[in-house]
């Protein structure tokens, strides 16, 4: 969460990190590169984020590994899905987007259930 006038805040991650990121290198100006940017980002919202952020949470905050082994392996074979995915690119890129890190890299590489 961050409080970008008083009292209003903004919760989601992936709008922090664009309305941080702006004016800097990690979020490009060129209109093709931030809609790679935003691609990745969307991809972080609704591949990487239910199948690997969302066991890690089960897991790791509510102490849930036992109660939740069914639902874990489910997800987890998305999530195979959703890093080899990632994987693949990172083969022939060195970033998610162009030849530099941005905002996506740190998108795909944090996630706040993980902070």
């Amino acid at each position: 969460m961050i409080e970008i006038e008083p009292e209003k805040y903004w919760f989601e991650l992936n709008t922090i990190l664009v309305y941080l990121s702006q004016g800097s290198n990690l979020y490009p100006d060129i209109s093709r590169e931030k809609v790679q940017v935003l691609q990745w980002m969307f991809f972080e919202q609704y591949s990487h984020e239910p199948y690997i952020a969302t066991p890690r949470y089960w897991i790791s905050i509510l102490g849930k590994e036992q109660e939740s082994q069914e639902a874990i392996a489910q997800k987890c074979q998305g999530g195979y899905a959703v890093l080899e995915g990632m994987e693949n690119h990172l083969r022939v890129n060195d970033f998610f987007v162009e030849d530099r890190y941005s905002v996506a890299d740190i998108a795909l590489s944090i996630h706040p259930y993980s902070l």
